[in-house]
């Protein structure tokens, strides 16, 4: 498996438009290496081809939940009102990822 390196964590990192000082640059090579050396001791599990993936580790009760109802929603006139700037009826930010 390939190894993640520093080098590759920074150019992430710079394209992410984020900065990372040595510290976090050293926690995160860390944490990267212990999460590929799991996924190679997983690999090695006998007949791990045949076991069905988990989507989520817990079963999930979801009767507190609401049903959904359709209300009014706003204009496109009010959604924009507080935009900083807008272009052809779409709110305009800035970049944030290269």
């Amino acid at each position: 498996m390939k190894k993640v390196s520093q080098k590759s964590l920074l150019a992430a990192a710079h394209n992410l438009m984020f900065d990372i000082d040595e510290v976090e640059l050293q926690v995160l090579t860390e944490e990267y290496a212990d999460i590929l050396e799991a996924i190679e001791c997983m690999k090695n599990i006998p007949n791990i081809d045949h076991v069905k993936p988990m989507v989520f580790p817990y079963d999930l009760v979801t009767d507190y939940l609401r049903e959904d109802v359709t209300e009014p929603c706003l204009t496109q006139e009010e959604a924009l009102k507080n935009a900083s700037k807008v272009e052809e009826g779409q709110i305009v930010i800035p970049k944030v990822v290269r």
